[in-house]
């Protein structure tokens, strides 16, 4: 799962990559499904699946299947997730415009697990960006950012994290 999702991110924006994208989402999904052992962790399917979305290419198939993934993981075992594979993973369903609102729900859930030291401005910035663009409006994740964002140091954020979660929360 890792190396695959180190080779799409290489070859995200190369010309040309379509045979390379659709045999890495081909096989993200013959890893997630067959596998016997553990598939990909949540840092793989996040970065997997940021590598579609640089590279703009919205498989539907890979998105529901790694999507699953990611909901089927955040009930069994949430403390699989950091703060930035929820912003990734998020992030990837909203540029491209995937609606999969179980999995925006499970990652909020997830989100409100992790303690506020552990999250970036830039993961921050990226989760209350995805939930405004998707139209995923989740009050109590919303609530929760909020003081996540207060308890930051304001030294950590530059001007695009705070012009976009200001964005975010005036949608």
């Amino acid at each position: 799962g890792k190396l695959l999702s180190l080779a799409v991110n290489a070859v995200a924006e190369m010309k040309g990559n379509d045979i390379w994208m659709e045999a890495a989402a081909k096989r993200a999904i013959s890893v997630v499904t067959e596998s016997k052992q553990a598939g990909m962790d949540m840092q793989a399917v996040a970065v997997t699946l940021n590598g579609f979305a640089r590279a703009g290419i919205r498989d539907e198939e890979l998105f529901s299947v790694l999507g699953a993934e990611a909901c089927r993981k955040a009930s069994e075992d949430p403390e699989a997730f950091g703060s930035q594979s929820v912003s990734v993973i998020v992030n990837a369903f909203a540029k491209l415009r995937v609606t999969d609102s179980e999995l925006f729900e499970r990652m909020a859930g997830v989100a409100m697990l992790i303690p506020p030291e552990e999250f970036s401005a830039q993961s921050v910035a990226n989760i209350l960006n995805a939930y405004a663009r998707n139209e995923e409006m989740h009050e109590p994740l919303m609530v929760y950012m909020s003081a996540v964002v207060r308890a930051l140091e304001p030294a950590q954020y530059q001007a695009r994290h705070l012009a976009v979660s200001v964005n975010a929360y005036a949608k």
